[in-house]
């Protein structure tokens, strides 16, 4: 048994032990974990565990389907794992209809949130926005993505407008996935490669990285300035912030991944240099002082930078990439072996991206020899 299997029986437990004391709403975050444990290791306990969530899920979809918008992060990967081809046997016509009314709230909640420019919650923006993605060619998704476009662009403008502060911009803007600037822009780059786009679809991703580049920094690690790229900037108060995390939520990672895929769109060469140089560059930070990484959660942890590195790996075939992503697996299983002794995980916090199912997720794609899909809402 592979090392990192060992901690999947871990989490396993620990989530049997909570599981009667959860709420509906932490009951069915477990949908994405289980429906993952059970493609990887397809055995009648796991079949068992996801069949038993999903059912609590379509019990739970039923009475939210008119009013979805106030516990919405909690559905959005339940209809992610409903709408994949194997699971077509547990959608009937009555729930077909609920998922169809609930995908159009949601699309009147993006719609909503993108034309005020909101940028407090773009990360549930881009998630709704990959959902969607997934989905194509069905149904109306193409349609909602279309309308949804335009007003991508005017949020995003709001980041590269230098002019901002004189437009009412006065709150801080953040730049990476996590909320911020990158993920939008990263949704915007997979909507042009599967046709969604328009004439000004590579104009607007082009503005874009080159306010990036603006706020490009030298690396010089003797003052501690780790990375090339802030984490925020607050126009009004003419504030840029960098920080030395490494992580999923907020890192020089981020602006690697978006120029490499960028790349593939706008076939700039120097786009791709850039990104190799900013993504070689932090495999050298390796210490608490040069990542702030301090546990093996998704979000601002070692899972969510070795997926990550995973992620690098695949869009480049840099093998350094690799070697970075074994690296921090094995600091995942670390701190997540510390945080188990310690009973930090023994409460009924779930959540994928800053509770356990997203450390048991980023294992299983280790362990699994398939390329698994439950990372499409964060890469798309």
């Amino acid at each position: 048994m592979l090392k990192s299997e060992e901690y999947i029986v871990s989490i396993n437990s620990i989530i049997d032990k909570h599981y009667k004391n959860l709420n509906d709403y932490s009951r069915i975050e477990l949908i994405l974990y289980y429906y993952t444990l059970h493609k990887v290791y397809n055995k009648d306990e796991n079949a068992e565990r996801f069949e038993s969530v999903l059912n609590d899920y379509l019990k739970l979809l039923s009475s939210h389907s008119s009013n979805i918008q106030s516990q919405a992060d909690h559905f959005i990967y339940g209809l992610f794992i409903l709408s994949e081809p194997e699971n077509s046997s547990f959608v009937n016509s009555t729930t077909r209809s609920q998922i169809e009314r609930i995908d159009h709230n949601l699309f009147n909640y993006a719609f909503a949130v993108l034309r005020e420019k909101q940028t407090d919650n773009l990360q549930y923006i881009t998630t709704i926005i990959n959902y969607f993605t997934s989905k194509l060619p069905e149904g109306k998704y193409a349609e909602y993505l279309n309308q949804l476009l335009p007003l991508i662009f005017n949020c995003i403008e709001k980041y590269t407008d230098y002019n901002a502060a004189k437009n009412g911009t006065t709150q801080a803007l953040y730049l990476g996935f996590g909320n911020g600037l990158a993920g939008l822009l990263l949704s915007l780059v997979n909507l042009h490669m599967v046709g969604i786009k328009n004439d000004q679809t590579e104009k607007v991703i082009t503005k874009a990285i080159k306010y990036i580049f603006s706020l490009k920094r030298e690396i010089d690690f003797s003052p501690g300035n780790y990375s090339m790229f802030p984490y925020r900037v607050n126009k009004h108060e003419k504030d840029i912030a960098y920080s030395s995390q490494l992580s999923w939520a907020n890192s020089d990672l981020n602006h690697s991944i978006l120029f490499y895929k960028s790349d593939q769109i706008l076939h700039n060469h120097n786009l791709h240099r850039i990104a190799e140089l900013i993504g070689l560059n932090t495999l050298i930070r390796k210490d608490i002082a040069s990542t702030q990484v301090m546990n093996s959660c998704f979000f601002n942890g070692a899972a969510g930078v070795a997926e990550s590195y995973r992620a690098l790996y695949q869009l480049s075939k840099q093998t350094a990439y690799k070697e970075g992503y074994e690296y921090w697996i094995d600091k995942t299983m670390f701190y997540l072996d510390q945080e188990i002794k310690e009973n930090k995980h023994l409460h009924p916090n779930f959540n994928f991206l800053k509770g356990l199912t997203g450390v048991g997720l980023t294992l299983l794609s280790h362990i699994s020899q398939d390329e698994l899909s439950w990372n499409k809402l964060l890469f798309a």
